[in-house]
C-alpha cells in the first residue's frame, strides 16, 4: 500500500514524493494500474532528474505554455531551470526561497506584478531580514519574470534594473586561535569536520568543491577540483592544485577521519585508496557526505562552542575560505588560490585584513 504523502511532498506533482534524498513515484487507482501495478519507480536524485523521468513515464508535456498563475510559473521555472541550470544547493536555495516569495504574490498574475511592487515588498521585508536576504529574495523573483518574458508570457521584466538595497562587505576575520580553538573542540566531537574544516582552510575551497572530490581525482602531481565558473555558463572547470606539505598533512588527516587509517597516506607505499569513484568526504563506508549534513553539523558544533566559551564571537562556514585569502600575502597568488576570474572579487570580498601601505621613503 503505497505510504502517505508529508508535508514536505506537497510541491511535488501529484503522486511522487521525496524520502532519503531520493525521489518516487507512488502511483495510485488507474495511474497504478497503466504503470503495470508497480507500487513505488524510483524517480532519480535531483529535482531535474526526477522531473523528466515522471514526464518519460506519465507522457506529461513540460511546456509552460499554458502558465497562467505566478505560482505555475515558479514551479516551471524550478523545474526546467534552476534544478538543472544551477548547483543542487543553489536550486535547495531556489526552493526555499520561492516558498517565501509566493507568501506574497501567491494571488498575482504574472501581468499584474509591477516595479513598484517590488519596491514596496523590499521595503517591507527589510523590517525582518537583512539587506542581503532581501536581496536574494529579489534576485530569484527576477530570475523568475525573466524567464516568463523570454517565453512570452510578459513583455517585460518589472525587475529590469531594479536598484538592490546596499549591502556592506562581510568583515569578519578568524584569527588562528580561534581556528585552532574551533577545531580542537570539534575534534573531540565530530572528528570529520575537524578535519573537513582544516582541508578547507588550506585549500581555499568551497564546500562543493571539496564534496564533489573523488579518490580518481587526487593524483600523484596534486588533486584535482572541479570549479564552477561564471564564464564557462555552469560548467566545471578542472584545476589542479600541486602537493605541498600542508596539503598533504590536511589530505591525510581527512581520508583517516572519513575512511579510518586503513587507507593510508598518500603518495607512500601503503596508500590504497577505494575504488576511484568513491568520494573522499564521506561516512559510513563511502557514503557521500552531504551539503545539508556539513552545513547542520557545522551549525551545532558552533553552538556548542560558543555556550562553552571555545569562541566569544561567532563565524560562517564560508569565513574559512576567506581566511585562507586573506593569510596568503599577495593578492595575485590568494586570487589564484581561490580562482578567482577578477582579482577585484578577492580584494573586495575576501580579504578581511587590514591593507599595509608604504609612505615615501625618498
Amino acid at each position: 500500500m503505497p505510504r502517505a504523502r508529508s508535508r514536505s511532498s506537497n510541491h511535488l506533482p501529484p503522486y511522487v514524493m521525496q524520502r532519503s534524498g531520493r525521489y518516487y513515484l507512488e502511483p495510485k487507482g488507474q495511474m497504478r494500474e497503466m504503470l503495470g501495478g508497480r507500487g513505488s519507480i524510483p524517480l532519480g536524485k535531483s529535482y531535474g532528474e526526477m522531473f523528466q523521468n515522471y514526464g518519460r513515464l506519465l507522457e506529461v508535456d513540460d511546456s509552460p505554455s499554458e502558465v497562467v498563475t505566478l505560482s505555475q510559473l515558479v514551479h516551471d521555472y524550478l523545474r526546467n531551470v534552476s534544478a538543472v541550470e544551477r548547483a543542487p544547493q543553489t536550486f535547495q536555495t531556489d526552493l526555499k526561497t520561492s516558498k517565501q516569495i509566493l507568501k506574497v504574490f501567491v494571488d498575482f498574475l504574472p501581468d499584474d506584478i509591477q516595479t513598484v511592487h517590488i519596491y514596496d515588498y523590499m521595503r517591507r521585508r527589510k523590517r525582518q531580514v537583512s539587506n542581503r536576504t532581501v536581496n536574494k529574495e529579489v534576485s530569484f523573483l527576477s530570475g523568475v519574470m525573466r524567464y516568463a518574458a523570454e517565453l512570452g508570457i510578459i513583455e517585460r521584466s518589472p525587475c529590469f534594473q531594479i536598484r538592490y538595497l546596499p549591502v556592506k562587505p562581510r568583515d569578519r576575520y578568524i584569527t588562528d586561535q580561534e581556528l585552532d580553538d574551533f577545531c580542537e573542540y570539534a575534534a573531540l566531537r565530530h572528528p570529520m569536520a575537524s578535519a573537513y574544516m582544516r582541508f578547507r582552510y588550506v585549500t581555499g575551497r568551497r564546500d562543493c568543491e571539496v564534496r564533489s572530490v573523488l579518490f580518481e581525482h587526487v593524483l600523484e602531481e596534486g588533486i584535482i577540483f572541479l570549479i564552477a565558473k561564471r564564464a564557462s555558463g555552469g560548467e566545471r572547470v578542472p584545476v589542479l592544485m600541486e602537493w605541498t606539505q600542508k596539503l598533504r598533512e590536511a589530505f591525510n588527516e581527512l581520508v583517516r577521519a572519513c575512511w579510518g587509517p586503513e587507507v593510508g597516506e598518500v603518495n607512500t607505499p601503503s596508500y590504497s585508496p577505494p575504488k576511484g569513484e568513491a568520494p573522499v568526504v564521506s561516512y559510513s563506508a563511502g557514503k557521500p557526505y552531504t551539503g545539508e549534513g556539513w552545513r547542520t553539523a557545522f551549525q551545532r558544533l558552533m553552538v556548542g562552542a560558543m555556550k562553552d566559551g571555545v569562541l566569544s564571537r561567532r563565524f560562517t562556514s564560508h569565513d574559512i575560505r576567506a581566511k585562507t585569502a586573506t593569510d596568503i600575502e599577495d593578492l595575485a597568488d590568494a586570487s589564484n588560490t581561490l580562482a578567482h576570474s577578477d582579482i577585484r572579487t578577492t580584494k573586495i570580498n575576501y580579504r578581511r585584513k587590514i591593507e599595509r601601505i608604504r609612505p615615501l621613503e625618498k
